[in-house]
């Protein structure tokens, strides 16, 4: 949401997701050496900073610190020490997160509660690493699709694009090429084989835990 945050590179320090622009370097994980890992956001899949939406807010602890994550049911998020992410719906209290603490190291952030909350508008970045830390967590750039590396690999195109012509879009829509991947996972799942899609719509419904 507007509300969430995320590390800009050259000012070492955390900004709302609403004053996040095209070419902004953003943390995106820690290398073994504890390094910050920069990335720059060359575009979004769709981005509207108007309007309340329904997100889950996921509460953790950071140095015995309370925290919240902002997220979409059906984006993808990583789960301590595993390397394919999971929806965020799926998620339950006491499950652990890939967290980047405040001491710069990461370290697994026990979920203490999640509820659902209204906030304003909704912002989807990408980065080429198809991660990304919001909140101080490792979320993934895609959501409703469980495969994190399809998703990345079926849109390396659009990132050629982006880096060969410098152009992107930022609107609430979601951008054509995105909506042309779904549409064809979605014709794969009726004809071919299962891919696994989350089945709620882009913002959180009925969802209480």
């Amino acid at each position: 949401s507007a509300d969430s945050t995320v590390e800009i590179s050259n000012k070492k320090q955390r900004v709302l997701m609403k004053n996040l622009n095209i070419g902004d370097k953003i943390l995106v994980d820690i290398n073994e050496e504890g390094e910050r890992i920069y990335e720059s956001v060359y575009g979004f899949i769709h981005a509207n900073p108007n309007g309340i939406y329904d997100y889950l807010e996921i509460t953790f602890e950071d140095n015995n610190i309370q925290q919240s994550l902002i997220i979409s049911n059906n984006h993808l998020i990583y789960l301590f020490n595993q390397t394919k992410p999971t929806f965020a719906g799926y998620l339950n209290i006491g499950d652990q997160l890939q967290m980047i603490s405040t001491n710069g190291s990461k370290q697994a952030a026990s979920i203490k509660n999640i509820q659902t909350i209204k906030s304003q508008g909704f912002y989807a970045p990408l980065t080429y690493s198809g991660k990304l830390v919001v909140d101080g967590i490792i979320v993934s750039n895609y959501a409703t699709v469980a495969n994190h590396y399809l998703a990345h690999l079926a849109i390396q195109p659009y990132r050629w694009w982006t880096y060969i012509s410098g152009s992107s879009t930022y609107s609430e829509n979601i951008h054509w090429y995105c909506q042309f991947l779904y549409n064809i996972m979605e014709k794969l799942n009726q004809w071919l084989f299962s891919i696994e899609l989350y089945n709620e719509n882009f913002f959180v419904s009925n969802l209480i835990k």
